[in-house]
């Protein structure tokens, strides 16, 4: 994965390769399953459709602790850039702005590592 794309689109991606994934296993599932055995192939059926929800949960749960993550950058972002340099305030010294970007760098890749490797349920 290039460090280009935006954690969203990493995100997507790593969606697309699960649902496909699953997929497969369903399809197999179902070419295990004989033509005249009706109670397996009912299983098999609650099977996929419990794998496919599950699935969907989970995805549904990834985007919205992205968008979360996101939104707490954002915030750190508007929350820096209101700050201004009136008398009352302490001067923004370039020891504090080196601080904050390593902050900030570093919660990036904190969210950049749970979009890649998510925490297993």
């Amino acid at each position: 994965m290039s460090d280009s794309s935006s954690p969203l689109e990493t995100l997507e991606k790593q969606h697309r390769k699960e649902r496909k994934e699953l997929q497969a296993k369903i399809q197999a599932l179902k070419k295990s399953v004989s033509k005249g055995d009706k109670k397996k192939k009912k299983e098999v059926t609650e099977e996929s459709a419990k794998l496919e929800a599950d699935l969907d949960r989970k995805h549904q749960e990834e985007r919205e602790q992205l968008e979360k993550d996101q939104g707490d950058v954002e915030e750190v972002i508007v929350k820096v850039s209101q700050t201004s340099l009136d008398s009352d305030q302490p001067e923004v010294t370039i020891l504090m702005i080196q601080r904050l970007s390593v902050m900030l760098v570093m919660f990036l890749n904190i969210a950049s590592a749970r979009v890649k490797s998510p925490a297993t349920s």
